[in-house]
């Protein structure tokens, strides 16, 4: 399932996992996933929402009451969607050698692998920092255990 779903819901404060398990084409579409891709597009839509409720607090109650106004703030939005973005990096090859060794220790150590990752992940201190005011839509990435900056 593509993230792009949560495009269609509405607007609400929102956690969601996006996992990348394995891309079939690495560095392909310009060197992004699918998610990536999705995400990039989903950011743009729900930061626009965010800026459009900003404005609206800003303008006058008499310009709020127009029809053509309050159809356009009605786009607005508060929420917040918040993404952790889970990306395994591996290649072809990686790939053929697991789906060939499915032997308990090899199972162990890539669930250890994955468990290890996600932990130090998750105890990144930047993660629980508020978002900036202009952001409607948060993501925290992580590439083997590895957080990058939020963007």
């Amino acid at each position: 399932v593509s993230v792009s779903v949560l495009d269609e819901a509405r607007p609400a404060d929102t956690l969601c996992f996006a996992i990348d398990g394995y891309d079939p084409v690495p560095g392909g579409h310009g060197g992004f996933s699918r998610s990536a891709r999705d995400i990039a597009a989903m950011r743009r839509t729900h930061d626009l929402r965010r800026m459009i409720a900003l404005l609206g607090e800003r303008l006058p109650p008499t310009s709020r009451g127009d029809v053509e106004v309050r159809r356009c703030l009605s786009e607005g939005s508060n929420a917040t969607m918040t993404i952790l973005h889970l990306i395994h990096e591996g290649n072809a090859a990686d790939l053929a050698a697991k789906m060939q060794d499915f032997s308990p220790g090899a199972v162990a150590r890539r669930w250890k692998a994955g468990g290890s990752d996600v932990a130090t992940s998750l105890a990144h201190p930047r993660w629980l920092a508020p978002p900036s005011r202009l952001s409607g839509l948060v993501v925290h990435e992580v590439r083997g255990g590895v957080a990058a900056p939020p963007r």
